[in-house]
């Protein structure tokens, strides 16, 4: 329901929404976590007065809620851009209080709950000790084979009494893609007033909205929205030709195209806005089931290998970090608990799925003999 009102609201189309119909959307706007978004284009389109009264009245007070958190965040990012660009630290927010000012139209026109930063490898030990100075805590213990870290601020004033700042050093998992994210440097300009701060190409952004997406699994249409939203908007500025090929330098492409087609398949307005070979939209299994099996997604049978090998006989500092939470694990026995924990996980979900069964089959033959 709300993918349909989303694309009537950016093709033009009058919306109709009935009373009877306004719990189930106001659920699924809330549970995809688009209330900002939602109002943002209602207003835009001023549509609003097309929906019932209370669906509205209790949209625009959620979004109120967000705006308070935006104005928080907000103070935050800007310290923290201006702490690097003073230590003269580059630096590319990602996401977050500048996407939704930058192709939302305003800071509070997407909500968010953290910061996210690329950062350079070699300059997150510099970033780490510079976030602390202002009161931030961590980073947490980070698998090893991951592409960020993150750190914390309690804060006692406000509801929400956490903000975490995500700091990126790339924006896939290594080994099992070619990334080059000096192409995301290279591509990228300073903000207005700045010369530390950068801002990607909005070719770039869209490519990193894409990698956002597949590593969360496209598990929320709030990513999709967005995807989306950079077609509709400001697709004459993106090029899916150069997308797909870089895709396929990068060794992405199986999961940009799995991206693209989930996201065309719930917005089939795109074709029109913005046309893409049916070839590339065209997937032999569900995009969902993709979406969920990694050897489906990487581009190689050698990345495929590795990912087995990952799985099957992780990197002992990935093996410890898995185990992190047992005091008693050290290099010589974490192999043995980690496979002991594995084990006994299988094991409690084959009894639990043996049990549910048991359970349903029951329920029949307690049906049939009623």
């Amino acid at each position: 329901m709300v993918t349909s009102l989303l694309e009537d609201l950016y093709v033009g189309t009058k919306i109709h929404v009935s009373a009877l119909d306004s719990h189930k959307l106001l659920d699924e706007i809330n549970q995809a976590g688009i209330v900002a978004q939602t109002v943002n284009l209602m207003r835009e389109k001023a549509q609003f007065e097309n929906l019932p009264v209370d669906l509205w009245g209790e949209l625009v007070l959620r979004h109120q809620r967000i705006v308070e958190q935006s104005l928080f965040i907000h103070h935050y990012h800007e310290l923290i851009c201006s702490t690097l660009e003073a230590a003269q630290l580059p630096v590319i927010p990602l996401k977050g209080i500048l996407y939704a000012e930058r192709f939302y139209g305003h800071f509070a026109a997407r909500g968010t709950s953290d910061i996210d930063l690329l950062v350079r490898e070699c300059d997150v030990a510099r970033v780490v000790k510079l976030l602390r100075n202002l009161g931030f805590q961590g980073p947490s213990r980070f698998n090893p084979i991951h592409f960020h870290c993150v750190m914390w601020k309690s804060i006692p004033s406000v509801k929400s009494t956490m903000l975490n700042v995500e700091i990126h050093w790339s924006l896939m998992h290594r080994g099992l893609s070619n990334l080059d994210i000096e192409m995301f440097w290279a591509d990228s300009t300073p903000r207005t007033h700045f010369t530390y701060i950068r801002e990607l190409s909005i070719q770039h952004t869209f490519y990193a909205t894409c990698l956002h997406g597949v590593n969360h699994k496209m598990d929320s249409l709030k990513y999709s929205l967005d995807i989306a939203h950079l077609l509709y908007r400001f697709g004459h500025q993106i090029n899916l030709q150069t997308l797909l090929a870089q895709a396929k330098r990068d060794k992405t492409y199986n999961r940009v195209c799995t991206v693209l087609a989930k996201v065309y398949q719930q917005f089939p307005s795109l074709h029109r806005f913005k046309p893409l070979s049916q070839a590339v939209l065209k997937l032999r299994l569900p995009c969902d089931w993709v979406l969920h099996h990694p050897l489906l997604l990487v581009d190689s049978w050698g990345y495929r290998a590795q990912l087995i090998k990952s799985i099957v006989w992780p990197q002992v500092e990935v093996a410890l970090w898995h185990m992190r939470d047992d005091p008693t694990v050290n290099l010589k026995n974490v192999y043995f608990k980690f496979y002991y924990r594995r084990m006994s996980r299988v094991l409690k979900r084959v009894s639990l799925t043996k049990r549910n069964r048991g359970g349903r089959s029951l329920g029949r033959v307690m049906d049939t003999d009623r």
